[in-house]
C-alpha cells in the first residue's frame, strides 16, 4: 500500500484529513473533515479494510460531491472568475494567503510529519510539505 490518510492539525487542535501518496511523496490538496462512520479509525486504515483511499474518496464525495481533482479545478475556476470579475487576481491571492494557517501534517502509518499551511474554510492544503526539524 502506498496511500495513507494524513491528519492535518491546526494550532487550535482542529483536524482535517487528506490522502498522502508515499510513492509520489505528496498530499492531495483537497481536505475532508473526519466522518466517523466513513473514515472510522483512520490511523489504522492501512491495516483494516476499506483502504485509506476508499475512505478518503467516500468522505470527499460525501462532503464535496465530487472527486478531489474536480474540486480543486472548481476552486481554481472560481478564483479566476472572481479575478476576471473585477475582484483582481492579486486581491484573490491575498485573500487565500490571509485565510491560511500553519498546520502539522502527520501520517502515523509512515511515522512521517511535516509542516505546511492550510485553509480550513476552503478545506484545502495550500503549502508545500516541509520536514519537521528538531
Amino acid at each position: 500500500m502506498s496511500q495513507y490518510l494524513a491528519r492535518i492539525r491546526f494550532p487550535d487542535g482542529h483536524t482535517l484529513l487528506g490522502l498522502y501518496d508515499a510513492r509520489a511523496d505528496s498530499l492531495l490538496p483537497s481536505l475532508v473533515r473526519p466522518i466517523p462512520e466513513i473514515t472510522g479509525r483512520w490511523e489504522h486504515c492501512h491495516a483494516e479494510p476499506p483502504t485509506c483511499r476508499e475512505r478518503y474518496e467516500r468522505a470527499h464525495h460525501a462532503q464535496h460531491g465530487c472527486a478531489p481533482a474536480e474540486r480543486m479545478a472548481r476552486l481554481w475556476r472560481s478564483a479566476m472568475a472572481l479575478a476576471a470579475g473585477g475582484h483582481g487576481l492579486l486581491e484573490e491571492a491575498l485573500d487565500w494567503q490571509t485565510q491560511t494557517e500553519p498546520v502539522e501534517v502527520e501520517v502515523p502509518a509512515c511515522r512521517a510529519r511535516w509542516r505546511s499551511h492550510a485553509d480550513r474554510r476552503r478545506l484545502a492544503l495550500v503549502g508545500a510539505l516541509e520536514p519537521v526539524r528538531h
